[in-house]
């Protein structure tokens, strides 16, 4: 995942398993604050729980066959606060086709699944709000109450 930098000044840092974890944590910062330009890791690592909208392009490569691991490092970048188009890249060889395929399909599913919730839910929800009834008491005082003086209205 990088942000956008086509300059010679590219500064990168990467962030692996066996990096303790202060390690991580300072390099993982560093891109965050802009010392370095360019982050390099894996889903698996850094896919979880960041909040990375100032960066808005990312690429992947080496795929395995978790969908979760690719959607969940695309939503690093693709949340609240982004304000660019973002652009993930998948780069594949000839020899990842099944693994691509594999991937492709449980997006597939993935949306089918998501698509029947959402229609699930709003049949749920009109069957719930069609069912309930206004209830209202009503509000007899048993002192009158009198405005503090810093309240009056001039």
């Amino acid at each position: 995942m990088g942000a956008d930098n086509h300059n010679k000044n590219c500064r990168a840092v990467e962030v692996t398993g066996g990096m303790d974890d202060d390690a991580k944590e300072r390099a993982i910062m560093g891109f965050i604050d802009g010392t370095y330009t360019h982050f390099i890791s894996k889903p698996s690592i850094c896919g979880h729980g960041m909040n990375l909208q100032h960066c808005w392009r990312d690429i992947f490569t080496g795929l395995s066959d978790s969908f979760e691991q690719i959607d969940q490092a695309g939503h690093r970048i693709y949340r609240f606060g982004q304000t660019h188009p973002v652009e993930s890249h998948l780069i594949i060889s000839r020899y990842e086709g099944a693994v691509l395929a594999n991937i492709q399909r449980k997006e597939r599913n993935f949306e089918h699944m998501t698509r029947e919730m959402v229609k699930n839910m709003a049949d749920i929800n009109s069957e719930l709000i069609r069912g309930t009834a206004k209830e209202t008491t009503k509000y007899n005082p048993s002192y009158a109450f009198e405005l503090p003086e810093w309240m009056e209205v001039a």
